[in-house]
């Protein structure tokens, strides 16, 4: 999947047609590998991301929190996601007359935006457990690794 970002000031906020992308987000995997259906108004640029991941492992028959299938000898265990947090930093070029929100990266471990916590089988998640959160980067520019693009 893939989330994008828009924003637009707040007195605008009713005119969806002045909203305005976040930039520097990295292109979506899904809008270039041609084997989804993107639609015209998907946002191309934004936070790719899975819902849940499966991790497989040969002959751990303890498999504690995990499936074990003794029939192909692999422990299966899962992760979901509970939380996506972006950060954005303010770019105003007063040369050019231009302002804009930039991505600079995730708040996890690695700029990561999406934290996966481990479950155990029979433990139900919904699309509503999910924390999602837009943080301002307070960090000087030459601390951060996620550099928009120059013009």
């Amino acid at each position: 999947m893939c989330m994008g970002l828009s924003w637009v000031p707040m007195s605008k906020r009713n005119q969806f047609d002045k909203y305005l992308e976040v930039r520097n987000m990295p292109e979506c995997e899904e809008s270039q590998n041609g084997r989804s259906q993107w639609e015209e108004d998907y946002p191309t640029h934004g936070i790719d991301f899975n819902i849940w991941k499966q991790y497989a492992k040969r002959g751990d028959n303890t498999c504690n929190n995990g499936v074990f299938l003794s029939s192909n000898d692999i422990c299966y265990k899962y992760s979901v996601m509970t939380q996506v947090c972006v950060l954005v930093k303010f770019r105003n070029d007063p040369e050019k007359n231009t302002y804009s929100w930039l991505y600079t990266g995730g708040c996890f471990k690695n700029n990561d935006p999406v934290n996966y916590e481990e479950i155990k089988p029979g433990d139900v998640r919904t699309f509503k457990d999910v924390q999602f959160e837009v943080r301002l980067d307070h960090r000087p520019w030459d601390q951060i690794y996620i550099l928009p693009e120059t013009e």
